[in-house]
């Protein structure tokens, strides 16, 4: 009687295919990994600055600047502006003569820790931390006239191929 079974050499053979193939995957999965983490890194600095536009685009477009107050042409930009918050406990409520009351004086204010802040004044209110822009991150804000504020960010996170800057200018109808 025959036996049946595999000899040295197919064993080998077969265990050499399987380590190939198994090698080549695990190439693979690496690569994939390497490929997302450096998409990842690069969108980093993109969704920060886009958050920070939006929640600055949110914030602002209700309220009364207090500071800066100062527009003219050669005015530097500064890490921070005042602002009043319209009382919002109902429907807006308006005085007299037509004017919103104002409820809440906040702060927006870029800081050491590279992270932009609102801050309200006020006995209770918590500061709230809104974005991290990275460690070369930035904002400015300028007053060009009575009715627009300009706005300059930078989001960078170390990755010098994926520092996004922006610029936007932001209509505040509720000047007096």
């Amino acid at each position: 009687m025959k036996q049946r079974g595999f000899t040295v050499a197919e064993v080998l053979i077969a265990s050499a295919i399987f380590l190939s193939i198994t090698a080549s995957l695990l190439a693979l999965y690496r690569l994939g990994l390497g490929a997302r983490t450096r998409h990842e890194a690069h969108q980093r600095p993109h969704r920060a600055a886009l958050q920070c536009i939006s929640y600055l685009r949110n914030e602002l477009r209700v309220v009364q600047l207090i500071q800066p107050s100062d527009f003219s042409p050669g005015t530097a930009p500064v890490p921070d502006i005042l602002y009043r918050r319209p009382a919002f406990d109902g429907p807006l409520q308006f005085d007299g003569s037509g004017t919103p009351r104002w409820a809440l004086n906040c702060r927006l204010s870029f800081e050491a820790d590279h992270r932009l802040w609102r801050r309200p004044e006020g006995p209770t209110p918590l500061p709230r931390s809104l974005v991290h822009l990275g460690p070369g991150g930035l904002v400015q804000f300028r007053r060009l006239n009575d009715q627009l504020l300009s706005v300059d960010i930078r989001a960078d996170f170390g990755d010098p191929k994926a520092v996004v800057q922006l610029h936007q200018n932001f209509l505040l109808p509720n000047q007096p």
